[in-house]
């Protein structure tokens, strides 16, 4: 039996594969809190995101023979992810309460994080405007700082959508920037 200590993805998966309680562990521990924060950031409910995580686990655990190793084991899960919360939503009928708002404040200077958190907050709102589409590939491109083509294998997507994507999100959120008087024209 092997130690607890899976360094490469592929040790990783035959451990589970093999159902080594201390693999499934290791890929809860080595994954668990990246997907509650993109369930989070695209369910924008904290009890749906932790539902829809144990979920994807034990869609995971039911699925790991399908794993093919085309992909990277990340975006296996993220793609899996990303479908679990599509259901949810689908079942919600796309309505989630939006993003809180609660920033994690660093600096010292009072007025200035207050300033900062504000600013944060407010873009965090906006994003959660665009439309889903759009929403997630600025998440997994901004929060979870994934490549274009790791999200275009995520998505199913040619690279050149994603990038298409992108900037039209961009281009939206900065419209909707100008407009708020978040960041000047230029």
């Amino acid at each position: 039996m092997k130690l607890n200590n899976y360094k490469e993805d592929k040790d990783l998966v035959e451990g589970i594969m093999s159902r080594e309680d201390s693999a499934f562990e290791e890929l809860i521990d080595r994954y668990g809190d990246r997907l509650l924060k993109v369930c989070y950031l695209i369910l924008r409910e904290t009890d749906l995101a932790e539902d829809a995580v144990q979920e994807v686990f034990i869609q995971i655990y039911k699925s790991i023979y399908s794993f093919n190793h085309r992909a990277s084991l990340y975006t296996w899960i993220y793609k899996i992810t990303l479908n679990k919360c599509r259901d949810i939503l689908k079942k919600n009928g796309d309505y989630c309460t939006p993003l809180d708002t609660a920033i994690i404040i660093a600096d010292t200077d009072i007025e200035q994080e207050t300033l900062s958190q504000l600013e944060r907050a407010n873009i965090k709102v906006l994003i959660d405007k665009l439309p889903s589409i759009y929403r997630e590939i600025v998440i997994l491109f901004y929060f979870e700082d994934l490549s274009v083509k790791d999200i275009s294998n995520i998505l199913g997507e040619k690279e050149n959508t994603i990038k298409s994507r992108l900037l039209r999100a961009r281009n939206i959120l900065r419209e909707v920037f100008m407009e708020e008087g978040i960041v000047n024209e230029g």
